[in-house]
């Protein structure tokens, strides 16, 4: 009889999850997402005010296949209000204010991964071993790059500014531009972006220089169903193993997918 019972609450568990699943599913999720940069071209692709592409457009529809979604591009202020108020089901990344917060579900998994790397030209054969070594030369980075690559970048950033070295680009298309021309020495900036860019305006780059001084800079998703953030997570771990998760990468860093 015991064993019976705990077979009937197991079953019936099962069963609400499986029901509660099949519901939101039929449901469009209402997934709000908020960038610095609208216009990249490579993480976010925006058309008539909507999100249609990009890689971490591309990640989450992929691991939520189950799932039909429904994108909205918000500025980062208003993302916590929106879910807060059940305008979104998700928002990415998770909010500040939100983090740890009861009734709300972070995946564990990433939905965008930002891999901030110096790009340089490999004929000026830099030896580069340390953020010290930028000093003096003329150097360029996507906006509020002081904020996000630590206390060595920022120190370095103030140090070249003296001397007018060190510039923020708005419009991060230019920047690898400016490299191949040789009007600036280093490009700080994401590589999938620079690479994206690069193929866009037909450059070589076999003639780059890839340099690592910063760890991966991975953003999550916060969901009101935690059915919804275990779900992403399976997904997520499900293209990453069959190899899905690269071809994202690659397509959206070629200039033909475009």
């Amino acid at each position: 009889m015991r064993y019976q019972y705990y077979l009937h609450i197991i079953t019936t568990a099962a069963l609400i999850f499986l029901i509660e699943n099949i519901a939101l599913a039929k449901k469009p999720l209402v997934v709000g997402m908020s960038f610095a940069v609208k216009t990249d071209g490579v993480y976010h692709v925006i058309t008539d005010g909507k999100v249609t592409g990009g890689i971490e457009h591309d990640t989450i529809v992929n691991s939520l296949n189950n799932y039909k979604i429904k994108f909205q591009y918000v500025p980062m202020q208003y993302g916590a209000k929106k879910i807060k108020t059940d305008e979104y089901d998700c928002i990415s990344p998770v909010p500040t204010e939100l983090k740890g917060k009861s009734g709300f579900y972070a995946t564990k998994n990433p939905t965008v991964t930002y891999v901030n790397q110096a790009i340089t030209l490999k004929s000026k054969s830099y030896k580069i071993s340390s953020l010290e070594d930028m000093y003096n030369k003329n150097v360029i980075s996507f906006p509020g790059a002081t904020k996000y690559l630590g206390p060595d970048f920022k120190k370095m950033a103030e140090h070249n500014k003296k001397t007018k070295k060190y510039k923020e680009v708005q419009k991060i298309a230019n920047s690898s531009m400016m490299v191949f021309k040789n009007r600036v020495d280093v490009v700080f900036m994401d590589k999938w972006a620079f690479t994206y860019h690069s193929n866009v305006d037909g450059q070589d780059l076999s003639k780059i220089a890839f340099h690592d001084f910063f760890p991966p800079a991975p953003y999550h998703m916060l969901c009101k169903s935690e059915q919804v953030a275990k779900a992403y997570d399976q997904g997520y771990d499900q293209i990453k193993q069959n190899g899905k998760l690269n071809q994202i990468f690659e397509k959206n860093s070629s200039a033909s997918s475009k």
